[in-house]
């Protein structure tokens, strides 16, 4: 319903990473990232906020998932959280300290499920953003996965 209401759209942010296990936190608002302009919208079936997204970042991590006959737009995993990270306001992150602590503290995202993500994705989408922060996201994972298999050789693929 959400791509219906408000678009173009697709579910990403809050409720993409708690449809993906990554955050604990029960999500009521469906929350989405639009190339419009912001919006809330409150119905008989939900809540539903979209938040902007550059063009140049839309289209990339977006898979069409059908269920029960309806279908819908869901960020993958590694895209909901880039958005989630270009689009909370106020955080400062400008080191692999502080992208660690807003992961673990403020969105309670642990260690095993973040050594899941793909951070070739992450860092697809941080050029598409052109963020430092995503870039800094990107090798905090590379890192993590590489202290979790011992690797210590940079990807080449």
């Amino acid at each position: 319903m959400a791509n219906l209401i408000y678009g173009p759209s697709y579910i990403s942010l809050d409720y993409a990473l708690q449809l993906h296990g990554l955050t604990p936190e029960r999500v009521e608002t469906v929350t989405s990232v639009t190339l419009g302009r912001p919006k809330a919208f409150s119905t008989p079936v939900g809540n539903f906020l979209y938040r902007t997204i550059k063009f140049a970042a839309y289209a990339d991590g977006v898979d069409l998932v059908v269920k029960n006959k309806n279908s819908y737009l869901l960020a993958l995993p590694e895209k909901s959280l880039v958005d989630k990270l270009q689009s909370d306001r106020g955080i400062s992150i400008r080191s692999q300290k502080t992208i660690e602590h807003y992961l673990l503290e403020s969105l309670h995202i642990e260690l095993s499920d973040l050594a899941q993500l793909d951070s070739r994705k992450i860092l697809r989408y941080s050029k598409a953003y052109r963020s430092q922060m995503a870039a800094l996201l990107a090798g905090f994972i590379f890192r993590l996965q590489n202290k979790t298999t011992g690797r210590t050789d940079e990807r080449s693929s």
